[in-house]
Order: C-alpha cells, then sequence, then structure tokens
C-alpha cells in the first residue's frame, strides 16, 4: 500500500517538527489512516497526491493515535469504584476530518458526511 503521506511529509510538513505522533511509530498510523481514507474514497488514489489529502492523512493518523493513548476512560474514582467511559467516537472523527480537507474534492462517496 502507497501512504498518501509519508513520515517525512508528516515531521517536516505537516507538523512542523512538533510531532504528536512518535516518529519510530508514525508509519503505523500513516498506514491506518490511508487504509481509512481508502474506505472512503470512490477508488484508491494512484500517482502523485494533492496537500489536503496528505494532511487529511495526517490529522486522521493523529486522531488514531491519540485515541489508542485514551482507552475511552473519562473519569475515575477509587473509593466507591466508579469508571465512566469517554463517548468520543474516533471513526466519526475521521470522518470528519476527510470532510474538512475533501468534501468537495469528488473523491469521496456521495453519502459520506
Amino acid at each position: 500500500m502507497n501512504l498518501y503521506a509519508t513520515k517525512d511529509y508528516y515531521c517536516d510538513i505537516y507538523s512542523l517538527g512538533a510531532n504528536r505522533i512518535p516518529e519510530e511509530i508514525c508509519e503505523k498510523y500513516l498506514a491506518k489512516a490511508t487504509a481509512f481514507l481508502n474506505g472512503l474514497f470512490t477508488s484508491p488514489l494512484t500517482g502523485e497526491v494533492s496537500c489536503d489529502v496528505k494532511h487529511a492523512t495526517c490529522e486522521i493518523a493523529e486522531a488514531f493515535y491519540l485515541d489508542d493513548g485514551k482507552k475511552g476512560i473519562k473519569s475515575e474514582q477509587n473509593d466507591g469504584y466508579s469508571v465512566s467511559y469517554d463517548d468520543y467516537d474516533v471513526l466519526k472523527n475521521a470522518v470528519d476530518i476527510a470532510l474538512i480537507y475533501l468534501g468537495n474534492s469528488g473523491l469521496l462517496y456521495r453519502g459520506i458526511g
């Protein structure tokens, strides 16, 4: 699978060196974001991809990375043992990111959004 954004693009251009995703695992999340976008596109992209696609890939990769670190727990108490879980939906957030960058591009299936 060709990544829509490379590790170099993420580190040097998108995040300008302020990486949220550690460099050593960055490609894992960029691959996951690329696969996610492929599911939204009418067909996988070939050749040179636009900056909008690269930026969407990077932002979705960060959303997936941050979600992996949260584990879904919003708050927890000790005495009476109470746990509440976050209702954050990373997949909905990823679709929203794709719509921001690519909503008018013609790349997304019509039913997205």
